[in-house]
C-alpha cells in the first residue's frame, strides 16, 4: 500500500517527484519487487513505469537504464506497466529480453550494496552514532551500473 500512496503523492505534488531520486525511493521500490509478491509487485511496476516515463528529473541520465537490461527498460517505455511486469516476472527469456531468476538475483544484490550506506547511516542516527536524518538530508546518490554476467 505504501508504494500506491507514494505514486498518488507524486502524481499530485511536484516537490515529491523532485525528491524521489535523491531519497532512493526508486531503488527501494525495485528492491521490493519480487515475482512472489503479487499486489505489491503490481504496484511496484506501476510506480517504476511512472518514474521512468514521468518523474525522472530533466537532464539526468535515466536511473533505471543503469540498473536494468535494455530489454526491460524498453518494456518500461511501453504504454502499459503490465508489459514490464510480465517481463520482470518471467523466467523464460524472449529474443528481445534476456531476463530470469539469476538476473533478478544479480539486480537484488547490486541494489542491496547501493542502499547499504544509507541504511547504515540511518541505523547509526537512530542509535546515537550519527546525526538524525532530519538534521542533515541524505542523498542516496546514483548507484553504479549493474553488470549482468549473462549478457
Amino acid at each position: 500500500r505504501l508504494i500506491e500512496l507514494l505514486l498518488e503523492l507524486c502524481d499530485s505534488w511536484q516537490p515529491a517527484r523532485e525528491a524521489l531520486r535523491p531519497s532512493g525511493a526508486p531503488l527501494f521500490v525495485l528492491l521490493s519487487a519480487s515475482p512472489s509478491e503479487g499486489r505489491m509487485l503490481f504496484a511496484a511496476a506501476h510506480f517504476l513505469h511512472a518514474y521512468h516515463n514521468s518523474y525522472e528529473p530533466a537532464g539526468a541520465p535515466p536511473l533505471l537504464a543503469s540498473l536494468l537490461p535494455a530489454g526491460l527498460v524498453s518494456r518500461l517505455e511501453a504504454p502499459e506497466p503490465r508489459d514490464f511486469l510480465d517481463a520482470f516476472c518471467s523466467d523464460n527469456p524472449s529474443p528481445n529480453t534476456l531476463w530470469g531468476a539469476s538476473l533478478r538475483t544479480t539486480l537484488h544484490e547490486a541494489l542491496l550494496r547501493a542502499v547499504a550506506p544509507f541504511c547504515a547511516e540511518l541505523v547509526a542516527s537512530r542509535t546515537g552514532g550519527g546525526p538524525r536524518p532530519e538534521d542533515r538530508p541524505y542523498s542516496i546518490g546514483t548507484p553504479p551500473r549493474v553488470v549482468y554476467p549473462e549478457q
